[in-house]
């Protein structure tokens, strides 16, 4: 027998179980690492006690099963593991249904909504034109005033289609329709043609800035955050074999460690891509192209207002 519990196994992968569970149901609850109410975690509890949990965003899966594997025979390893298989794809059916569901209904929502207004606050602040989002005045019930960026990616049978939406709010915050697919998601910011150069980088912001001011020549392709960039990096290489392509990566660089270099890096070797890494100056705030235009504006203006008043 297996003498560890499912909430001691959760534990052990880092996750915290929630409060309740039902066979038979996906529950969703707080993934490790995130934001309290991130719900990007989920559950899924068999009759027999075995159980399947992982994050929604990163794919992450973790299969737990009461028997304990290692003490079957052979005949009951191969009946457990077929069990187990068997609800894994009862699962994934259920959740390609879903993400096609909730597919359907962004395509519903980016039917009926307007263009983004120039003078948004996000596109102020960030001194970026609209590339194509739209606006929504209330997003899921609780955000304001959104921005609107269609998520393109591949649903069941490979194709490319629309598989969500990011809003995003006056003040940055972010979010994608709850229960829809986001993991692999894109989004063309400018697509300039086949045969040039291809650039993807992580947020709106610093693919509107990569369009707008350094990669004038290049198609550039938002893949919304550094978890999705060798997924992203890895469609686009099958589709365009003979493309040059470039990772925009963050620059993470006051955190323990760069996630976005360490992203980039891995979605680099995927597909044979050079890094564009955006260099800071001690004491310089930012992580990512916008961050490092705007401190090249900020300063060339600061040296404008000096050689005036001198």
């Amino acid at each position: 027998m297996n003498t560890t519990t499912l909430n001691e196994y959760m534990a052990q992968q880092g996750y915290d179980a929630p409060p309740t569970t039902r066979p038979g149901c996906i529950i969703r609850f707080n993934a490790p690492n995130k934001p309290k109410g991130n719900k990007s975690a989920w559950i899924r509890v068999f009759e027999d006690g075995g159980a399947i949990f992982g994050n929604w965003i990163t794919g992450e899966e973790h299969v737990y099963h009461p028997n304990g594997l290692n003490e079957l025979d052979k005949a009951q390893r191969a009946e457990a593991y077929h069990q187990m298989q068997a609800e894994r794809a009862r699962y994934q059916a259920d959740l390609n249904a879903q993400y096609q569901r909730m597919a359907n209904k962004a395509a519903g929502i980016w039917e009926h909504l307007q263009p983004a207004p120039d003078q948004h606050p996000y596109l102020v602040n960030k001194q970026i034109q609209a590339h194509g989002a739209l606006f929504m005045p209330i997003f899921e019930g609780y955000l304001r005033d959104c921005l609107i960026i269609p998520v393109y990616g591949e649903l069941q049978g490979g194709n490319v289609a629309l598989i969500n939406l990011q809003a995003i709010d006056p003040s940055g915050t972010k979010r994608p329709l709850k229960g829809g697919k986001f993991k692999g998601g894109f989004y063309p910011i400018e697509w300039r043609g086949n045969d040039v150069p291809i650039v993807i980088c992580e947020g709106f912001s610093t693919g509107a800035t990569l369009a707008e001011h350094y990669t004038q020549t290049a198609s550039v392709i938002c893949a919304f955050n550094a978890s999705n960039l060798i997924t992203v990096a890895k469609c686009l290489r099958q589709r365009y074999p003979e493309n040059e392509f470039y990772i925009a990566a963050d620059n993470d660089r006051l955190n323990e460690i760069n996630t976005g270099l360490e992203q980039a890096k891995q979605a680099a070797r995927v597909s044979g891509a050079h890094i564009l890494l955006p260099e800071f100056k001690e004491g310089e705030q930012g992580t990512d192209w916008n961050d490092y235009h705007r401190n090249q504006q900020q300063t060339n203006q600061n040296r404008q207002a000096s050689e005036v008043s001198a």
